[in-house]
């Protein structure tokens, strides 16, 4: 196992800056402004999240999984070129493409996921082919199978804790983070900490930005204090776009015998908003790009590429589309029932109830 892959099996790479040091020396004016910036950040993206709990919409999602580890730079280069292009012009081979409608009514969510056959040589880690439709609640979950005409009823799966992680549960608010906790609370709690940034104005994509940088050095004090690895963290955001997440990357760089060694890109985030027609000062997800190693795999990474046709919010979407009946479900259908562990119990959907079989 190399170096890099230690740490980041250990978890040290994902480290973001709540596990830093605290910085040697106060810097009050820095530790204001940061949490002005705080202040700034949390009604808009409160504001935005309770909106997206009841909202509507569709986008195309792109799936890519990468086997090998790549220089950060280039890496980091191959996904700023994949948010922009289309997916067959860019330098990602994508291995799946899902076409996803949403709908969401406070803690009740309705996904509907369309997977053609898989794109790309090698297919390495894909979704088969599927036309599946679920709804989730807060103690069970149901999915229904359109091409097969089967159906099943479950837990409810983890929720989305981010971008990568909508897979599996599209939540459409997890597009909207970098990683848990949320942006504002990362920020204040390393605040506290006394874990502060390099802050620096910048310019992306002709928007005035801050950008906000952390770094972290890991040392042996058993030889002499020796540099082990550095991680780096930064994150860029738009005030005049409600101090939107437009670009967010983690990296480690090891080191051996004090000499820089490869550094690994852990995360990474990229964004494009564009204002609300109906909530003013709202700013929602055009486009978006995330990218996470996978720590417990050796070299494996995992990226999607969102782009969205439409979404809609404050919606007021009908409770019966989180039912069997919503989801389209035929009559005569059987369902089966996994909510206890290790064991099924076969049903059958008639009337729009669902009765022993």
């Amino acid at each position: 196992m190399t170096r890099v892959a230690m740490l980041v099996g250990l978890g040290w790479a994902l480290a973001l800056p709540s596990y830093g040091d605290p910085s040697p020396a106060p810097q009050e004016e820095v530790r204001k402004r940061v949490m002005d910036i705080v202040a700034a950040m949390e009604p808009q993206y409160a504001k935005r999240a309770e909106l997206l709990k009841r909202s509507t919409g569709s986008c195309r999602m792109d799936l890519y999984f990468e086997e090998g580890e790549v220089d950060a730079d280039e890496m980091k280069a191959r996904l700023e070129n994949a948010l922009g292009a289309d997916s067959a012009n860019d330098s990602l081979q994508w291995q799946n493409v899902a076409e996803i409608a949403w709908k969401q009514r406070d803690g009740d969510l309705r996904f509907d996921v369309v997977i053609q056959k898989q794109t790309g040589d090698q297919p390495l880690r894909t979704f088969p082919p599927q036309n599946k439709r679920s709804a989730v609640s807060a103690d069970q979950s149901i999915h229904y199978n359109v091409l097969e005409n089967s159906a099943y009823i479950d837990k409810p799966p983890a929720n989305a804790a981010n971008p990568t992680s909508v897979k599996n549960r599209f939540e459409v608010g997890a597009l909207y983070t970098f990683r848990e906790p949320a942006l504002p609370s990362l920020l204040r709690d390393t605040a506290e900490k006394g874990i502060l940034p390099i802050i620096t104005e910048v310019t992306v994509r002709g928007i005035p930005c801050i950008r906000l940088e952390y770094t972290r050095e890991k040392r042996a004090p058993n030889k002499g204090d020796e540099v082990l690895a550095k991680t780096t963290a930064y994150y860029i955001l738009a005030p005049a776009q409600g101090y939107s997440l437009l670009e967010g990357m983690a990296s480690v760089k090891s080191f051996s015998e004090g000499i820089s060694q490869r550094e690994i890109l852990t995360r990474y985030y990229n964004a494009e908003y564009h204002e609300c027609a109906t909530q003013p000062g709202v700013w929602l997800l055009t486009r978006v790009l995330g990218y996470m190693r996978i720590p417990w795999q050796e070299g494996a990474a995992d990226a999607i590429k969102v782009i969205f046709n439409e979404t809609e919010v404050a919606v007021d979407v009908p409770e019966v589309e989180f039912s069997f009946q919503g989801l389209g479900l035929p009559e005569g259908t059987l369902v089966d029932d996994k909510r206890e562990t290790g064991k099924t119990i076969r049903m059958e959907y008639r009337g729009g109830e669902l009765v022993p079989k």
